[in-house]
């Protein structure tokens, strides 16, 4: 149903929900009219009915209603007043006199033809019956069925000698048929229902002929649209007659027809440039294609040589290493002499004064040794070319030898007291030749100092004259002391300065080692980059081929484009 509803043309849907919301809407009119008049219709009824009862029930005496409620039957006068009530007014149904709990005293002719007579129970609407006891004054019941037939009632009191100041004794009740309230509430109905049956006709029938007027523009671009969406674009824009909008909707569809009409135009101009221009950059992915291939290629050959590089940095930092641990029990030995030295300054405190014109002359020592140190200074310099470090540690080297073979000496001059010097001298010889010994390694990058270090043991050798002179100006103040003095100031002397340099070259060989790891680490560094690189350029590599693919294609694709644009008639 639906679908057959969809396949409708538009005038038929439109004029069909129109009539079917006013039909909806007469429909609920019609209904609460009914249900209005009905009330109002029931309303009049039983106001009819029960001011009926209400002049009715005078036409009885008291003593005849006495006697009914004795128990007697109604006599022949009663039941010919009874009778008189449904025969003058024929809409009345029955016609009775009832007690207030609903049993019958006098019912009309009718009410016996169905069976009922005096005594029977008879239905009475209770609330109805309340209302009427407590207000006193008449009232009627909804309608009901009761014996067979729908009906409404109205009551009336009957009060005790007809004196409304006296209790309610019997009651009068007249019946309607519920057809009558229900005939009624149709005829008064009757002129709606004529005009709700015309309304739709005649609302659809307008509807249709105004829809049908207003949906015959766009039937015009329908047309127009199929001749557009068949190619045929040399037709001239639709005529707009109204600024509704259909009007506004006519007006848009020639911009889109002008607009299409232009981008036909655009597209069958570039479609052959697009053409050329994907054949040459096809050419152009195919050069950038083999060169990426020959970059990959370049940079797999650097990767390769940075992993040489890295391999020889490494085997570097190996040699660096044992040099510094040669170095590291040069200072533990320099301890040890540090040590010696220091007992035997103790011991030679005492001798303090007779030593001062001593010191004098050691003070010329200490010039010399100064002159001494410049030249080896001269000879850093030097030796900056191959490396501070490594120059550090031969240079100290050859001094901590020369220190130990001028220590040697004194201690042999000093006799037995010399003897724990010269363990000490000749421990420290040791070391200075393992020092050397690592140093060797490296030697021929040293050879253009070798003047300079001749120059240096020349001066050392002008420092143990003057202290050979200085020994001989306290040999005053004896022989035996004389010599502990002079060897314990000269080795003093000789270890701090080797300390000194010993430090020196175990700090320059730990800075020496971190900037080789920092360089084997750039060198790990740029060969990870160099493999990425390569990597990224054979992934280059590949795009410029989908790039040369994806040419081809739209080279393809701008002939089916020009194929395309051929069809539409310019």
């Amino acid at each position: 149903m639906i679908k057959k509803f969809k396949d409708l043309r538009l005038t038929v849907k439109i004029t069909s929900l129109a009539v079917a919301l006013v039909l909806t809407s007469v429909i609920a009119i019609v209904v609460a009219g009914y249900n209005v008049n009905f009330k109002q219709v029931m309303e009049a009824a039983g106001e009819e009915l029960y001011g009926c009862a209400s002049i009715t029930s005078g036409l009885f005496t008291p003593v005849d209603i006495e006697d009914m409620l004795a128990g007697k039957q109604p006599t022949p006068s009663v039941q010919s007043k009874i009778d008189w009530i449904i025969d003058h007014k024929p809409i009345f149904m029955n016609a009775a006199i009832m007690t207030l709990d609903g049993k019958l005293l006098a019912p009309d002719k009718n009410l016996i033809k169905e069976g009922f007579k005096s005594g029977d129970k008879f239905h009475i609407d209770q609330e109805a019956v309340n209302m009427m006891k407590t207000m006193k004054h008449p009232t009627y019941s909804g309608i009901y069925t009761f014996g067979q037939h729908e009906r409404q009632t109205g009551y009336a009191p009957i009060y005790k000698d007809h004196d409304p100041s006296k209790e309610i004794i019997a009651m009068m009740a007249i019946d309607f048929d519920s057809d009558i309230i229900y005939s009624r509430t149709w005829d008064s109905l009757r002129l709606i229902i004529v005009i709700s049956v015309i309304f739709p006709i005649f609302t659809g029938f307008t509807i249709y002929l105004v829809v049908r007027r207003m949906l015959k523009p766009i039937q015009s671009v329908g047309e127009y649209a199929k001749r557009v969406a068949e190619g045929d674009l040399t037709i001239g824009e639709l005529t707009v007659a109204n600024r509704d909008e259909v009007g506004l909707l006519t007006e848009d569809f020639n911009k889109m027809a002008g607009s299409l009409k232009n981008i036909i135009q655009l597209v069958a101009l570039n479609a052959h440039q697009v053409a050329a221009s994907s054949e040459q950059l096809t050419a152009s992915a195919e050069h950038t294609s083999r060169a990426t291939g020959q970059i990959t290629q370049a940079i797999q050959q650097i990767a390769a040589g940075t992993d040489q590089q890295l391999t020889r940095v490494h085997r570097t930092n190996d040699a660096v290493g044992e040099i510094s641990s040669g170095i590291q029990q040069i200072a533990e030995g320099v301890q040890t002499v540090a040590h010696s030295s220091l007992k035997a300054s103790e011991t030679a405190e005492d001798g303090n004064r007779a030593m001062r014109h001593m010191m004098e002359q050691m003070s010329q020592i200490n010039q010399k040794v100064q002159r001494t140190s410049v030249i080896i200074e001269t000879l850093n310099e030097k030796s900056a070319e191959i490396g501070q470090m490594v120059t550090l540690i031969t240079d100290i080297a050859r001094q901590t030898n020369l220190l130990a073979l001028n220590a040697a000496i004194e201690a042999a001059r000093a006799g037995e007291q010399g003897k724990g010097f010269s363990v000490v001298a000749d421990e420290v010889r040791k070391l200075a030749e393992q020092s050397g010994t690592a140093a060797e390694q490296i030697r021929q990058n040293i050879q253009v100092v070798q003047s300079e270090i001749e120059n240096a043991v020349t001066s050392m050798h002008d420092g143990t004259l003057a202290a050979q002179e200085g020994l001989s100006i306290v040999a005053q103040t004896g022989e035996s002391f004389r010599h502990i003095v002079a060897a314990v100031e000269e080795v003093s002397s000789q270890v701090q300065d080797i300390n000194q340099n010993v430090k020196r070259i175990h700090d320059g060989t730990q800075s020496l080692v971190e900037s080789i790891e920092e360089i084997s680490d750039l060198s790990q560094q740029f060969a990870g980059n160099a493999q990425n690189v390569a990597a990224a350029a054979e992934e280059q590599n590949t795009t410029v081929e989908e790039i040369a693919s994806s040419s081809a294609m739209l080279t393809r694709m701008a002939a089916e484009l020009q194929e395309a644009v051929n069809r539409f008639r310019l």
